[in-house]
């Protein structure tokens, strides 16, 4: 029997599914290796089959080091019967049935074991359970061979849509405007892959036959430019125009140096340099009359088009975004197939859409069975896939446990796919009294913590943009 003074990982249910909610600095790690230690001294499960999956190989390595040191600890104080920390809540919460004699031999073999622990990032245990179960999860047998890095497939990827495209007169422009170069290309595309649906949707493209021509100036600067520039300085010296839009006659003159090199150059980034002479553009002030020169109505029709010729350019862009992510995903597939190689992002691929096939349900058995207990940790980083596969393995069979933790206020890896949606709809999912909250901290001052409170509080109640996102105020663990 346990009361709100025992602390949190001696209290929670290990059945079924939780939620532990921790923020910076309240103890997320200590809460693992207690919860890991439950496991292996109150129910003498072996450690390798206790799962903790965690995002980074540092983080592995320091909570199996954690684990280590506490399982020591446990062992010292068995060995002095010294109160030591919080061990005591582990010696007194076991089950009756458990003896100080089966306590010390779990303890031992778990200590002996310690190299065993299956402690691994996503892409790690995902990897094992394709090597593992290579005929439940469709794997070719021998299994391709790990890629460490993929960038040589998308420096290749890149050059091959840049021959493509940028050969094609209709897209070429755009293709420079929005990929800039092969080299930054290469440098998109792990972000734009690992998008599950790029928005907006794809566009029609443009029909460059429909597209007006860009009004030729050449003729009516010819005629009519000396008569505008005259005309504007003229109006500029009595006073007709916003400062703000002419605040000299010098800034009129450079617009018409500007219209003057557009000529030149039909460079049509240099429009917005002189697009402040068009007529409809021009503010004068009330009672004074602005200049009427056929020029000044000619860039009207200029700005106009150009007003279309942009939106085109946008759609254009749109599209060649979509055209890469399309592209890129089935080059990719069909290089990797030619090499006989994986990527890491192909192992998650591999396993959620093995647990979709007809014997998905055969393949989350033997996952059960090779761990029925399993711990994510930062669990606000994953995305739709790696719920799915612990949703679907561990979810709804109570006689299993999965424990998440995470923080969604700490959701920072969208860049690399992470969506805190997935989080908060297993929150969702999640029985209302399983959710737990770490509410010390143990990192900060007092003071430190009472102006973060204050500067999320004190606008407003809700101070994020997903109202499922709250603000849980900690209470000091130090002075």
């Amino acid at each position: 029997m346990t009361d709100s003074s025992t602390p949190l990982p001696y209290r929670i249910d290990l059945s079924g599914l939780s939620l532990i909610e921790a923020s910076a600095g309240t103890g997320k790690t200590y809460t693992l290796v207690r919860l890991m230690a439950r496991h292996l001294l109150w129910h003498g499960l072996p450690i390798e089959r206790i799962l903790a999956v965690t995002f980074t190989e540092a983080a592995c390595s320091e909570l199996k080091d954690r684990l280590r040191a506490f399982l020591a600890q446990v062992s010292r104080h068995l060995a002095c019967e010294t109160e030591d920390g919080d061990i005591q809540y582990l010696l007194s919460g076991r089950p009756e049935h458990v003896s100080d004699t089966q306590f010390k031999a779990w303890l031992l073999e778990a200590l002996n074991n310690i190299d065993r622990a299956a402690i691994f990032t996503i892409h790690g245990f995902c990897q094992g359970i394709l090597r593992d179960q290579p005929l439940l999860a469709g794997q070719a047998i021998p299994a391709p061979e790990l890629l460490l890095s993929e960038a040589a497939l998308y420096q290749q990827i890149s050059e091959e849509f840049w021959r493509r495209h940028g050969q094609n007169p209709d897209t070429a422009s755009a293709l420079h405007s929005e990929l800039q170069s092969p080299q930054q290309t290469v440098s998109m595309l792990p972000n734009l892959l690992s998008l599950a649906e790029l928005k907006p949707d794809k566009p029609e493209l443009p029909d460059p036959a429909a597209a007006e021509p860009m009004p030729d100036l050449t003729e009516t600067v010819r005629l009519f430019g000396q008569q505008a520039l005259q005309a504007m300085l003229l109006a500029f010296e009595a006073g007709t125009f916003h400062k703000n839009q002419f605040p000299s006659a010098e800034a009129i003159q450079n617009c018409f140096e500007h219209l003057t090199a557009f000529l030149k150059s039909a460079d049509t980034n240099l429009i917005e340099s002189f697009s402040k002479l068009a007529y409809g553009t021009i503010r004068e002030i009330k009672g004074k009359t602005k200049p009427d020169n056929p020029l000044l109505h000619h860039l009207d029709r200029l700005l106009a088009w150009q007003a279309v010729h942009d939106e085109n350019q946008q759609r254009l862009g749109l599209w060649l975004l979509h055209e890469l992510q399309d592209f890129a995903r089935r080059r990719l597939a069909e290089l990797k197939r030619q090499r006989q190689v994986i990527g890491f992002s192909d192992m998650i691929d591999s396993l959620y859409f093995a647990l979709q096939q007809e014997q998905g349900e055969a393949l989350a058995e033997a996952i059960r069975v090779a761990f029925p207990v399993a711990l994510v940790d930062e669990f606000q980083d994953t995305d739709e896939r790696q719920w799915a596969i612990f949703e679907q393995v561990y979810r709804k069979h109570t006689d299993s446990s999965l424990i998440l933790i995470g923080d969604p206020k700490q959701a920072i890896y969208g860049f690399r796919g992470g969506d805190v949606h997935t989080y908060l709809k297993a929150r969702a999912q999640t029985d209302a009294e399983r959710i737990h909250c770490l509410e010390v901290n143990f990192r900060s001052s007092p003071e430190l913590l009472a102006d973060i409170e204050r500067v999320f509080t004190i606008k407003r109640a809700q101070p994020f943009y997903e109202p499922a996102i709250q603000f849980t105020p900690v209470s000091p663990g130090r002075n």
